[in-house]
């Protein structure tokens, strides 16, 4: 996991992996503006924050 500006990263694979879903869904959920990527230094990440944000909203 990454922390740049203070932010818990997550990669895709290990955002994907924490919701059980695949990569394809994922990227589905970042184009339909479920999920909002942060791209840092040629990679994609996610916000732990958000991440568990959108699961508290979904149970």
């Amino acid at each position: 996991m990454y922390k740049p500006e203070g932010k818990e990263l997550m990669t895709r694979d290990e955002t994907a992996e924490y919701f059980g879903v695949s990569l394809g869904t994922l990227n589905n959920w970042s184009k339909s503006g479920v999920l909002v990527p942060i791209n840092f230094g040629g990679r994609v990440y996610y916000t732990r924050d958000e991440i568990q944000a959108k699961l508290r909203l979904a149970s």
